[in-house]
């Protein structure tokens, strides 16, 4: 009896600190995807309850719970056709489900350290978040300085994403490309390069699944190829 009552207890206790008084907030999180969520009444600063991210305001791309700040519990994301792509336990940090980045072959390449064997079983590193959400923050964060002789058009850029053994992002660096008159002929050359500030991104969005030579993880690079603006900013 003196358990069970205790047992009780200890539930409404969790119950009132989680179901604390919180606000409906709407912002946006990157070009052409906005968000809804929830913060602490008594702090605005701090995401608490569920969460969710939609595509052009109507698809839904990203879905879960914050708990004080924090992401909690398993998060779902979606391609901007709506299909599930992933699911993620933050609490245990390990994922329920994946299917590789949804990019087509020519816009994205992968490198593995060691170079494997053609006879080596590879596993590519996945982005947690798929590419519309969980390279948002990345993308967001770079701005080219375009120069009046080269229009719109002409530049290209490459994402070179450096991930770790341990499924963390390691470098993130933008190489931006141009066609240059070269050996007589016009061919694409590097003309500028960026490296994303990593202390500009949350934790969660350093996560990755690692790639894998032979079961074994090992560090990887992915390439991807992003197109430029007339404002200077990039789009995948």
């Amino acid at each position: 009896m003196r358990r069970a009552v205790l047992l009780t207890l200890l539930m409404c206790i969790s119950l009132s600190i989680y179901a604390q008084e919180t606000i409906l907030e709407t912002g946006k999180y990157a070009p052409g995807i906005t968000e809804q969520y929830h913060v602490l009444k008594s702090d605005p600063k701090i995401k608490h309850g569920i969460y969710q991210a939609f595509l052009n305001k109507k698809t839904v791309i990203a879905s879960g719970m914050y708990n004080q700040g924090k992401k909690s519990g398993t998060w779902h994301f979606y391609n901007s056709a709506g299909k599930a792509i992933q699911h993620y336990n933050f609490d245990t940090n390990k994922p329920l489900y994946l299917v590789n980045d949804e990019l087509p072959p020519n816009r994205v390449q992968y490198e593995f350290l060691p170079k494997p064997l053609d006879t080596d079983s590879l596993n590519l590193p996945i982005k947690i978040g798929g590419v519309l959400y969980g390279y948002a923050p990345y993308i967001n964060k770079f701005k080219v300085k375009t120069k009046a002789e080269y229009v719109e058009g002409s530049l290209f850029g490459i994402l070179q994403i450096l991930v770790s053994p341990a499924g963390r992002l390691a470098e993130c660096k933008l190489l931006i490309h141009a066609k240059i008159w070269k050996d007589n002929q016009w061919l694409p050359d590097v003309i500028d390069s960026y490296v994303l500030n990593s202390e500009l991104l949350s934790e969660d969005d350093k996560l990755f699944v690692p790639g894998t030579v032979n079961k074994q993880a090992v560090p990887s690079t992915i390439f991807i190829y992003c197109s430029i603006k007339a404002t200077g900013h990039i789009a995948i």
